[in-house]
């Protein structure tokens, strides 16, 4: 089995100044003029650092680079060099989260805040099968149904690193339904071109957190 740690961080873990940061993501940094744009990218690659640290790539954030490559998907670059480690990077409302698996594997990370999704959403961006499975939720399940169906379709859209240059619907997210009680739990997708994919998805603390990897992973083992 692929194995894939992970680490979580908030805003409020931020380290002050840019002194953690290479000159290169400095100037990165320095193209984003959105407030809101600024701090998901640097609450994301502190996340990314944080992983590379506690994975044993590095001794401190700094001596790790982790920027965008030509699909836009995070790399990391160590004394100049591709790390040796396939990353993925996740955002939501002030929480981030960043995964690891070894070079190689195709590994997609993805985390969502549990809120109710309008009927017009899932007539967009759901498959008829998501949409019954969302229909079918307990009572007071629904939220957290759609969100862990969408989540897991970015999941698998990231391990492909085109993101939402994928039409949603044609990745279909098949979960096995639970509560939000922090436990990890399977799910299956297929597409786009019908391939099989399994991951694993998680709720705790209002968040859905999603992994997908190809070969895939047992648990995604958190490391900090």
């Amino acid at each position: 089995m692929t194995p894939v740690r992970w680490v979580a961080v908030r805003s409020e873990d931020l380290p002050r100044g840019e002194a953690w940061l290479t000159p290169a993501e400095r100037l990165a940094l320095a193209r984003l003029t959105v407030p809101k744009r600024r701090g998901d990218w640097l609450l994301g690659r502190f996340a990314a650092k944080r992983a590379l640290l506690l994975a044993g790539a590095v001794s401190r954030e700094e001596e790790a680079c982790v920027l965008a490559g030509p699909s836009g998907a995070p790399e990391a670059h160590i004394g100049g060099r591709p790390a040796p480690f396939i990353l993925s990077i996740t955002h939501s409302h002030g929480h981030a989260a960043a995964a690891v698996a070894p070079e190689g594997v195709r590994l997609g990370l993805d985390l969502e805040r549990i809120e109710a999704r309008a009927g017009s959403f899932l007539e967009d961006w759901f498959t008829p099968s998501e949409r019954a499975f969302v229909g079918a939720s307990p009572a007071g399940e629904a939220a957290l149904r759609a969100t862990l169906v969408w989540s897991a379709k970015e999941a698998v859209m990231k391990a492909l690193r085109e993101g939402l240059r994928i039409a949603p619907r044609d990745v279909e997210a098949v979960p096995a339904p639970g509560p939000a009680d922090g436990l990890w739990r399977p799910f299956g997708a297929r597409g786009p071109a019908a391939p099989e994919w399994s991951g694993w998805w998680r709720a705790n603390d209002g968040f859905v957190l999603s992994s997908v990897a190809d070969p895939p992973s047992g648990p995604p083992q958190r490391i900090g």
